[in-house]
């Protein structure tokens, strides 16, 4: 049984989690690395994306805000790699609901790794 901070690489789908583990879930801060290059640093319940975190994907593109049950699920901010904006809006169930400001130049510097 997993209990306490460790590092799990699932070799199935080769992904890594690295963070806390309460009774073989995720739970607590961690991080969670995808084959493709994407990344979700964050918090964690019962095994998912749940609370406050970042994700990288593998396009350059960032989401950082709120999470619950492995979807995007509140308030965040999107940062679009190619355009070099970030916008903030709502998302519910993993889609978004709307935006809540317009597009702001980041320059890039914002949509670098974590």
């Amino acid at each position: 049984m997993f209990h306490g901070y460790g590092v799990y690489y699932f070799a199935e789908s080769e992904k890594t989690y690295e963070g806390q583990f309460i009774e073989n879930q995720f739970e607590g801060k961690g991080k969670l690395t995808f084959k493709d290059g994407r990344q979700y640093t964050g918090d964690f319940k019962a095994g998912k994306k749940d609370g406050q975190g970042t994700m990288l994907q593998a396009d350059g593109n960032k989401y950082i805000g709120a999470w619950k049950n492995d979807e995007k699920h509140g308030i965040g901010i999107f940062y679009d790699a190619k355009d070099e904006t970030k916008k903030q809006g709502t998302w519910k169930d993993g889609k978004r609901t709307a935006w809540l400001s317009k597009p702001i130049k980041t320059g890039g510097e914002n949509n670098r790794m974590l």
